[in-house]
């Protein structure tokens, strides 16, 4: 088993499904990718920038940094409390604090 497939199941309960690196899917309570080719959404988001608000781990800031935007993932609430049993900081998505600029 690879470290990031360890890592991964360490980390479990996930709320959303990811596909991650090496073929690694994590076992989500809510497995939104066949979700993603429903919706409107442009190809490009160049340029725009999108608010994944109650962000959890992040599976629409993913989607939509992927399309190119500046996307900020959970911009109303930062918190020292682990969510989802992860912790502050494990997401690579920006976060900011209410007030910043």
């Amino acid at each position: 088993m690879s470290h990031l497939a360890a890592e991964v199941r360490r980390l479990a309960p996930w709320y959303h499904t990811f596909e991650l690196p090496g073929g690694i899917v994590t076992d989500g309570y809510f497995d939104l990718r066949t979700v993603v080719g429903k919706l409107p959404l442009p190809e490009s988001l160049a340029g725009k920038r999108c608010l994944d608000a109650a962000a959890c781990e992040g599976f629409w800031s993913f989607e939509l940094a992927r399309r190119a935007s500046s996307c900020t993932g959970d911009l109303c609430v930062v918190s020292d409390r682990p969510r989802h049993g992860r912790g502050p900081g494990r997401s690579r998505i920006p976060r900011r604090r209410t007030g910043d600029a």
